[in-house]
């Protein structure tokens, strides 16, 4: 495995850790483990970052007497397979063409797992169609709710790879963080131009649908449609059947949305929205006494004060 070009960096903060650890503690009660602990990696990774106990010694000044190397075993818990790269890139959806960067085991501050985030623009920089190193760019500046930069980025990547659904997907949930309702709609009618019963774009699209309808009325049927969409594919979605009853409140059609709310609390009696939902129709329904049942029952779900607390007193107060 080749070494990766940041020796110099991981060789500072370890020989700093050892400066710090021996002058509190003295040389003579400092193991390697105190030092790998200090620099927050492990004493077989020192090991990987000196090329060997000669320059180890000359870096650190130890006495040769003083230092013992014990291999780093080859871990064979991972059974061996039969799959090809080739089928592997097949199984995973990936391109013979497309880059792919593994990182293997726990995310562990050792592992220099920032560095490889860094590195990202100069990947980028190097390779342009590199669409791994765009998307995992992408993907942090998402996290870091930097949305444009984000959209930015996978607007090259589908540009580069038209038909990567699982870009446009995130493409479009990125416009969706972003308020753009319309260009969210977009991406994922494409999305289920190629996977027509693809629940999550399904259900995204719909919330998409439910906010342009407040310009374009007629979104609200195609919102539902999307609903009963899921709902025909998964009968006992709770997330549709909360949605589809929420528009159906929407539309003050009360008896309809609390057969859903019904619905969802059958599929999953400790789903809090469900509880609340159907409380919220009740009373809009006129039926208080079954509305505030439903949020005593809600707020035996909760260890705290929430939504359901302050529509049940309110309830009670104007009841």
């Amino acid at each position: 495995m080749p070494r990766p070009r940041l020796d110099h960096v991981r060789k500072a903060q370890i020989l700093s850790a050892a400066a710090e650890v021996m002058s509190e503690r003295g040389y003579a009660n400092v193991r390697l483990a105190d030092i790998a602990t200090a620099a927050g990696t492990s004493p077989a990774a020192i090991l990987y970052w000196f090329s060997g106990k000669d320059e180890l010694l000359a870096e650190f000044g130890v006495p040769d007497s003083k230092v013992s190397i014990i291999p780093f075993g080859i871990n064979a818990t991972t059974p061996m397979t039969a799959l090809t790269g080739e089928e592997c890139r097949r199984r995973l959806g990936l391109e013979p063409q497309h880059k792919v960067a593994l990182f293997f085991g726990q995310i562990a501050p050792y592992k220099g797992l920032e560095y490889l985030v860094a590195a990202l623009p100069e990947a980028i920089k190097r390779d342009p169609q590199n669409v791994t190193a765009l998307s995992w760019r992408g993907m942090v500046y998402r996290d870091k709710r930097e949305l444009d930069k984000a959209i930015a980025d996978f607007n090259e990547l589908l540009r580069i790879d038209p038909g990567n659904i699982e870009a446009r997907t995130t493409r479009g949930s990125l416009w969706l963080d972003k308020g753009d309702y319309k260009m969210a709609i977009d991406d994922f009618n494409e999305v289920l131009a190629v996977d027509r019963e693809n629940i999550e774009a399904l259900q995204i699209r719909s919330n998409c649908l439910q906010q342009t309808a407040k310009e374009n009325p007629g979104d609200l049927d195609r919102a539902v449609a999307d609903l009963e969409e899921i709902l025909r594919i998964d009968p006992q979605n709770v997330v549709a059947l909360i949605s589809r009853g929420s528009v159906s409140m929407a539309k003050h059609d009360f008896t309809a949305a609390i057969a859903d709310y019904d619905n969802a609390i059958a599929s999953d009696p400790k789903d809090l929205r469900a509880r609340v939902s159907r409380g919220i129709a009740w009373h809009e329904h006129g039926d208080d006494a079954k509305a505030l049942s439903d949020l005593d029952s809600a707020l035996k779900l909760v260890s705290q004060d929430g939504p359901a607390n302050a529509l049940a007193a309110w309830i009670r107060a104007t009841g």
